[in-house]
C-alpha cells in the first residue's frame, strides 16, 4: 500500500489484498489520500535510524528523482508482489511516477515540505536494509512530510497539505477535504486511520505482531507487515516471519513470502516464486488481474497499458486505467492539482 513505506491500508476489503500481494492495480485513494504508500506522507511517530544526512553516490541532485530512484529500488527488492502485481509493474514506471508525485507534495499550496526534507530521506533509504523496510519503527522523522497549514474541512489534494495528515478526494475527483487521522482506539472510517494501524469494526486498532493469536475472517485483525498468519487453517494460527522458498504451506493461508515473490503452490502445498501477473499485451481472460502498469480490456481479452496524464480514459468496467498518481476525471486522465482544490 506504503506503499513505499510498507502498506498502509484502510479500506478493510482492500487492505487483506494488499497485505498479502494479490489485489488488483489500485481502485481508490485508500492510503493518506493516495494509492500507495510514499515516504513522504505524514505519520504520528518518528523512527530510530538515524540520518546522517550524507547523500548516496550516483545522486543526480535533483531531490524527487533521487528520492523516486532511491525508493522505487528499495520497493522492487523487499515488496516484490505487490510493486510488481499491484502498483507500478517495472521500476522505470515505478521511478517516473514516484518523481512526479514527490513533486507534486512539494508544490502543493500550504504545504511545508521541502527539497531538503527529501533529500535528508534519500540518505537514509540509502542504508535501509529489507529488515529495516518491512519494520515501521526503523522509518525516521525524515522521511515523513511535516503537517500542512490547513485545517480539517478544507479543500485539498495531497495530504501534506493537511495539519491533520489525511486528504481523501472521492472517486472521480482531483479534491477532497483535510481530515486528521484517528489515533487507536478512536472510531474510523475508510481511509482514516493514522500509520501503522487499521480500521476494524469502525475502530482503529494495531497490527499484531509477532507471537499474537491470528485468525482469518472478514473482521479478524491483520499480522502487521512482513508476517503472515501461519497454521490459521488448523485454528491455532500465530503471527510469524513468512515462509521461504520451498517450504510447506497452506494454498488459502498466505503464508509464503510476497516480498521475497513467493506464493504457495496449490498442487504441492510449498512455497514457490510466483512468474507475476500479465503484462500488457499477454491474455486476462476471465477477469484475470493485470499487473501494476496495465488493465484488463475485458473487450479484447488482453492487459493494455494504463493510460498517462492527458490520455483518455473512462471506457472500462471496473477497471482502473489511469496510471498513478493520475486518475480518471471525465473521460481524461489527470495529475493531481492541489492549486485547483480551493
Amino acid at each position: 500500500m506504503r506503499a513505499g513505506r510498507p502498506v498502509r491500508v484502510a479500506a478493510r476489503g482492500l487492505s487483506i489484498a494488499l497485505w498479502l500481494g494479490f489485489a488488483p492495480g489500485c481502485a481508490s485513494h485508500i492510503l493518506l489520500g493516495e494509492e500507495d504508500v510514499d515516504a513522504g506522507e505524514r505519520r504520528p511517530d518518528a523512527g530510530t535510524l538515524a540520518d546522517t544526512g550524507v547523500l548516496p553516490d550516483g545522486t543526480t541532485g535533483d531531490p524527487c528523482t533521487d528520492y523516486a530512484n532511491q525508493l522505487c529500488e528499495l520497493e522492487q527488492s523487499c515488496n516484490l508482489l505487490i510493486f510488481r502485481n499491484t502498483f507500478w509493474g517495472d521500476l522505470p514506471t515505478c521511478k517516473e511516477r514516484r518523481r512526479i508525485r514527490c513533486e507534486v507534495r512539494l508544490a502543493a499550496p500550504e504545504s511545508n515540505d521541502t527539497p531538503a526534507r527529501v533529500s535528508a530521506c534519500v540518505a537514509t533509504l540509502s542504508r535501509f536494509t529489507c529488515d529495516d523496510y518491512t519494520n515501521q519503527a526503523n522509518w525516521p522523522e525524515t522521511c515523513d512530510a511535516p503537517p500542512g497549514n490547513l485545517a480539517d474541512g478544507a479543500p485539498c489534494g495531497v495530504g501534506a497539505q493537511c495539519r491533520g495528515g489525511g486528504c481523501f478526494p472521492p472517486e472521480g475527483s482531483l479534491c477532497g477535504l483535510c481530515a486528521t487521522l484517528s489515533p487507536v482506539g478512536a472510531p474510523c472510517t475508510v481511509g482514516g486511520c493514522q500509520n501503522n494501524l487499521q480500521c476494524l469494526n469502525s475502530v482503529c486498532v494495531a497490527y499484531l505482531r509477532e507471537g499474537d493469536a491470528c485468525r482469518f475472517g472478514p473482521n479478524a485483525p491483520l499480522c502487521a507487515f512482513g508476517l503472515a498468519c501461519i497454521g490459521a487453517g488448523s485454528g491455532q494460527g500465530r503471527c510469524a516471519k513468512r515462509l521461504g522458498l520451498g517450504a510447506p504451506c497452506d494454498p488459502m493461508a498466505f503464508e509464503c513470502n510476497g516480498s521475497q515473490g513467493l506464493v504457495c503452490d496449490g498442487a504441492t502445498s510449498r512455497c514457490r516464486a510466483d512468474p507475476g501477473w500479465p503484462a500488457a499485451g499477454q491474455s486476462c481472460f476471465g477477469g484475470q488481474f493485470c499487473r501494476g502498469d496495465a488493465w484488463c480490456n475485458m473487450g479484447t481479452g488482453r492487459c493494455e497499458p494504463k493510460r498517462r496524464e492527458g490520455e483518455s480514459c473512462g471506457n472500462s468496467t471496473g477497471a482502473p486505467e489511469c496510471l498513478q498518481p493520475a486518475t480518471c476525471i471525465g473521460t481524461t486522465c489527470a495529475l493531481p492539482n492541489p492549486s485547483a482544490c480551493r
